[in-house]
């Protein structure tokens, strides 16, 4: 950290601040982790953080781990982990394969937060014993 005349240079830390109960970004369950701000003389050089996510697809407890950059305009872009397979509870799906090339987008329109996911990978999907 260093305050001079050019104003405030220094890298901003904090981790923990929101546990998974207490996120809510349009009904989609998070946690916050870890935040981290850069500045460079009184201007923001990158702001990030990261967590855990629930779609509103997935079952309860099955969350992603993400990562998420802070665009100018109030823009976030999420990165999600998923490389694992998930089971989705809706269309009677079975195993669902998501790859790295998944991502959120985070839009905010007077202070409130609203996702979208962009999935990206395989889904299988079992009939039933009726033949449905």
């Amino acid at each position: 950290m260093l305050i001079d005349n050019l104003g405030f240079t220094g890298t901003l830390v904090a981790s923990n601040l929101i546990q998974m109960n207490e996120g809510n970004m349009d009904a989609w369950s998070f946690s916050l982790e870890d935040l981290r701000v850069d500045i460079e003389a009184n201007s923001l050089v990158a702001a990030g953080f990261g967590g855990r996510i629930q779609m509103p697809i997935t079952e309860d407890g099955q969350t992603f781990d993400y990562s998420a950059y802070i665009n100018p305009g109030d823009e976030y872009l999420f990165q999600i982990s998923p490389a694992e397979e998930r089971s989705f509870p809706m269309w009677q799906a079975g195993e669902v394969t998501l790859t790295e090339a998944s991502y959120l987008e985070v839009l905010v329109i007077n202070k409130k937060f609203f996702p979208k996911a962009h999935l990206h990978g395989n889904m299988s999907i079992t009939a039933g014993s009726d033949g449905v």
